[in-house]
């Protein structure tokens, strides 16, 4: 299973750089191989209205992406239950001086671990996979 951080979702839900290419991945997986917490979707919330409170993307623009996300959710994500050896293991993560992570990306990094690979497009993220072998499939 595949664990998909927010950036990977966004990417998918907004024209950008990586949208094709993030798509394309997301489409190319089988059944039942892709991971997300409930924390997915706080982030997803707060990224879509930063894009509206600067102006990158419209309200309707929004109002489109959190149906098209609604969508996805249910149709391509396994929901794991966030845990509290995940917060606790998160916490690990983001009190290690490297590699440094918000609170929130450690917590994607600590399900990570849990099903053994994640989708990020997050540099920093993809770092901090690396240093605690967790595969890197997009």
């Amino acid at each position: 299973m595949i664990y998909c951080d927010t950036s990977v979702i966004v990417a998918a839900l907004l024209p950008g750089v990586e949208t094709q290419r993030v798509k394309a991945w997301l489409r190319a997986q089988p059944a039942g191989a892709l991971a997300i917490s409930d924390w997915v979707d706080t982030e997803v919330a707060s990224a879509l209205s930063i894009k509206v409170r600067t102006g990158a993307v419209s309200p309707d623009g929004r109002l489109a992406a959190d149906r098209t996300w609604a969508s996805m959710a249910r149709s391509l994500f396994t929901v794991l239950p966030v845990e509290r050896a995940h917060f606790g293991r998160a916490a690990r993560f983001a009190a290690s001086p490297a590699p440094a992570l918000r609170g929130g990306d450690a917590l994607h990094l600590a399900m990570a671990i849990e099903t053994g690979g994640m989708a990020t497009l997050d540099r920093r993220l993809r770092e901090a996979s690396t240093v605690y072998a967790v595969s890197l499939p997009l």
